[in-house]
């Protein structure tokens, strides 16, 4: 697993929702900046479709946030088992791999020894 990969990911992620809250502030501010300079009903049309713009971008923006800091915890853990618990894991193997033969080694001496085969 690269977590190189994962990390800029994590920050692509990061930086959406730092956008997304940028879009929502603007968005949201945009209605009242027009004000009753612009009326109609295309005005009203649009002045709507700018504050639900500005709901959703605000929804949204911190779950790219919660997202990313979910990738972050699952770079950490896998790099975590990569540098460190993997690597733990394959001495222990090689440590009772080694252990297992020389107990086996043991063992064929010793039979060897009991019927007389040297």
């Amino acid at each position: 697993m690269d977590v190189d990969n994962l990390r800029a990911a994590q920050h692509g992620l990061q930086r959406l929702a730092e956008h997304l809250a940028t879009v929502a502030t603007t968005t949201n501010r945009i209605p009242a900046d027009i004000g009753d300079g612009w009326t109609g009903p295309a005005a009203t049309a649009m002045k709507a479709d700018l504050v639900g713009l500005g709901a959703q971008s605000t929804g949204f923006a911190p779950r790219f946030h919660d997202a990313a800091m979910a990738l972050r915890t699952f770079a950490d853990a896998a790099e975590t088992f990569q540098t460190q618990t993997l690597s733990q894991y394959i001495r222990r193997w090689d440590e009772a791999e080694s252990g297992a033969k020389s107990a086996y080694d043991k063992a064929d001496r010793a039979y060897d020894d009991q019927i007389g085969w040297k």
